[in-house]
């Protein structure tokens, strides 16, 4: 068992289980109405190739802090149960950017995760495992930044909170505590992790700065900072966040302006005036620098093809796609995966 996130550090390159690192995570697989880890040896083992692929890493961010980050494709319904090994009460954030999964925590209530949510956990010694089911066939992706309660309270020490984070850090909280909408900050950040450029002690920097904005999030997130403006701005805000989950959720074939503003209730003079205001670009603009925005973390991973990236972002033909990325980018696609 690990005595402190410190002590835990693996490099997904080397590290196909968890089990065989020092990953503080214990999980074990089984396929429905198939084997498990348990008939491939004694205690959890890696997924053999024909059930499916994972990879799981971990870096510790400070005392009582670490980022995991979690890629997996299963060829076949299965699921995992897992127990973060740790003597303390945590607090994780599940970030998915990519594919759905079915997860309950002990006894408590299931959730569907998918890259419109994330989820805010309470993982006490009393909570009971972890129990994921994946979708087979449909690539995974997630960031997952965890911590010691006592370490949350040092960060938000002497700040006013929410009340489901007050809860939380004196002990009352259910293992799911809260499922927010991702919001454009919060995938912005999660891009910048994926492609952070340092090495070293300058990476372990920058994670950490990435790990407090990801904080800082999640109580404006729990706390409705955003919504605190009053009058029927706020309602045209919701509105506006309703419109940008939607595009977000179809940036494969995404809806137009006329359509999205007619999906949300406003007109659509008022919503490119309302997105203006709230991310600095009407829709159009927006969702072309958000479609960039998966662009890059999917070329930073170097595993889908450009062709692939092209369609699942929506551009019929290659070509628009690379033409589109360099003006926004400042570099084609194939350059920017070489850097």
């Amino acid at each position: 068992m690990m005595n402190s996130f410190e002590n835990a550090r693996t490099d997904p390159r080397n590290a196909p289980n968890p089990a065989a690192t020092e990953v503080p995570f214990l999980g074990q697989w089984r396929l429905d109405g198939g084997p498990s880890s348990a008939d491939v040896g004694d205690g959890p083992s890696p997924l053999p190739p024909e059930v499916g692929e994972e990879r799981l890493s971990f870096e510790p961010l400070g005392e009582g802090a670490g980022l995991f980050e979690y890629r997996g494709l299963w060829h076949r319904a299965g699921s995992v149960w897992g127990q973060v090994q740790h003597p303390e009460p945590l607090v994780q954030l599940r970030i998915p950017d990519a594919g759905r999964t079915w997860l309950r925590v002990g006894e408590d209530r299931a959730i569907i995760e998918t890259p419109q949510r994330y989820g805010l956990f309470f993982i006490s010694a009393g909570a009971g495992p972890c129990h994921i089911r994946n979708q087979p066939g449909e690539p995974n992706r997630l960031i997952a930044p965890m911590m010691t309660v006592r370490r949350l309270q040092a960060i938000l020490e002497g700040l006013p909170l929410p009340r489901a984070l007050r809860d939380l850090l004196e002990g009352r909280a259910c293992p799911v505590v809260a499922q927010p909408g991702v919001s454009v900050n919060m995938r912005r950040i999660l891009s910048e992790i994926r492609s952070s450029p340092y090495s070293g002690e300058m990476r372990a920097l920058h994670l950490q700065s990435k790990f407090l904005d990801l904080i800082v999030e999640m109580v404006a997130d729990l706390s409705d900072a955003r919504e605190q403006t009053g009058g029927a701005g706020s309602v045209e805000q919701r509105q506006a966040r309703m419109a940008r989950d939607i595009l977000m959720a179809e940036l494969t074939d995404p809806p137009s302006v006329e359509q999205l503003a007619r999906r949300v209730g406003l007109n659509q003079k008022r919503l490119n005036a309302v997105f203006r205001d709230l991310y600095g670009a009407g829709v159009f603009q927006c969702l072309t620098r958000w479609r960039m925005d998966e662009a890059r973390a999917l070329l930073t991973e170097g595993e889908v093809p450009i062709k692939q990236i092209a369609q699942r972002l929506g551009y019929a033909h290659t070509n628009n796609f690379t033409l589109a990325f360099a003006r926004h980018v400042g570099v084609p696609p194939g350059s920017y995966r070489r850097r």
